[in-house]
Parts: C-alpha cells; sequence; structure tokens
C-alpha cells in the first residue's frame, strides 16, 4: 500500500509542477520518496513517461524533458520495489516485486 500511495503522490505532484520543473523525473522521485519513508529509497526504482515517451532510464535525471510536459497529455509514474516473504528464517519469495503505476492528466 505505501508504494502504491508514494506512487500516486509522485504522479499528482508532477502533473502540478509541469509548468515550474526543469528536471521532472527528479521532481517526481524526490516526491515518491518523501511520501514511503518506510522505505529504502536505494531499492525503488521508477521510470517516469512523459507524453508518451520515456526519457530516461529508471531513477535518472531527465533534466531538460520538462518540454514533454504538454498540457491536456498524460504523465505516468511506474514504481517496483523488492519484497520478500520470511517464515521462521526461511525466504520463500526472495525475488518478489511490488510494483504501482499511476497516470495523471492535467487540463
Amino acid at each position: 500500500m505505501t508504494l502504491t500511495q508514494a506512487t500516486g503522490a509522485a504522479g499528482q505532484y508532477l502533473a502540478q509542477i509541469r509548468t515550474s520543473t526543469t528536471d521532472p523525473c527528479a521532481d517526481a522521485f524526490t516526491a515518491l520518496k518523501n511520501a514511503a519513508p518506510g522505505l529504502k529509497s536505494s531499492n525503488i526504482n521508477m521510470i517516469v513517461t512523459l507524453n508518451g515517451t520515456t526519457p530516461t532510464q529508471t531513477n535518472e535525471s531527465c533534466s531538460g524533458k520538462q518540454t514533454l510536459l504538454v498540457q491536456g497529455t498524460p504523465v505516468s509514474v511506474y514504481a517496483t520495489y523488492p519484497c520478500g516473504l520470511s517464515v521462521y528464517g526461511v525466504n520463500l519469495a526472495s525475488s518478489c516485486q511490488f510494483a504501482a503505476k499511476v497516470t495523471e492528466y492535467e487540463y
């Protein structure tokens, strides 16, 4: 739930700052980290899609790509976080991942 809510917060923040940011990916990642203080930020992987274009790999800056933030077009934030299931010290699901995606529109 934490990852889902934080991903939503990052998407909403990105939609709100579309006219005032110079690095939308870094700003969205900061918003996601701030909305999920209980998650280890180095384990969060995030991909931002701006107006149908994914300008970078996970967690990278996309400075100068604010031109892709066209009003009325979608912005998407996709985030993953590793999970595990331990029972009596035995890790039963060491390679699973939580994932969340949100798409926001601003008109």
